[in-house]
């Protein structure tokens, strides 16, 4: 067993609010294989999604885009979130196409590994 850390992204609307923020997590997994880990790390970001009233009445959905970069390292316990970090409309213009450039180059980095 190995331990991984993996970069979490979150999409962050609130309505009637036009644009989005994103969190952007780290977490730390402990698995078999880089393969397990991301498993691991994607069911994570699932299980942290949210469809709710805000405390404005507003309605918010925190919604998990994907897993951006993942590593091994020697480090414990399992599934700490080890830092967070939220961007604000406007704050990083380049943040989601980059984000999203990284969630589909990982994507396609696993699902090769996980075919051979």
């Amino acid at each position: 067993m190995s331990y991984y850390i993996a970069h979490l992204v979150f999409q962050i609307k609130i309505d009637p609010k036009e644009n989005s923020s994103f969190e952007a997590q780290i977490r730390l997994f402990e698995a078999c294989s880089l393969a397990e880990a991301y498993q691991f790390a994607k069911q994570a970001g699932l299980n942290e999604e949210f469809h709710g009233a805000h405390k404005e009445a507003h309605s918010v959905h925190w919604n998990f885009m994907g897993v951006a970069d993942i590593s091994e390292v020697n480090l414990q316990p399992n599934g700490s979130l080890l830092d967070s970090k939220i961007v604000e409309p406007g704050q990083d213009p380049e943040f989601e196409p980059y984000i999203r450039l990284k969630i589909s180059h990982l994507e396609q980095y696993i699902r090769k590994l996980s075919a051979a």
